[in-house]
């Protein structure tokens, strides 16, 4: 399984933390998940920020933008 993050950053944390004083807050969610890639069950995978299908469901875009991700959601082009 893969999963895929909008930031370089997200994926640091639960691949390796450096830090575990400064993890301690972290939600058990968070756990699980460094848990499952250490053992290569999940594969954390880099998405560019134009590549991010889920934003035409959660944040107003620029007509081209929606336009883009539209198409690759694989929806048939709405007739106004």
């Amino acid at each position: 399984m893969s999963l895929f993050p909008s930031s370089t950053i997200a994926p640091v944390p639960s691949v390796s933390p450096k830090n575990p004083s400064k993890t301690k807050y972290i939600t058990i969610k968070h756990h699980f998940v460094r848990e499952q890639v250490t053992e290569k069950n999940i594969k954390l995978e880099y998405v560019g920020t134009k590549e991010q299908i889920v934003d035409i469901f959660t944040k107003p875009l620029p007509h081209e933008a929606f336009e883009y991700l539209h198409q690759k959601l694989g929806i048939l082009p709405s007739f106004h």
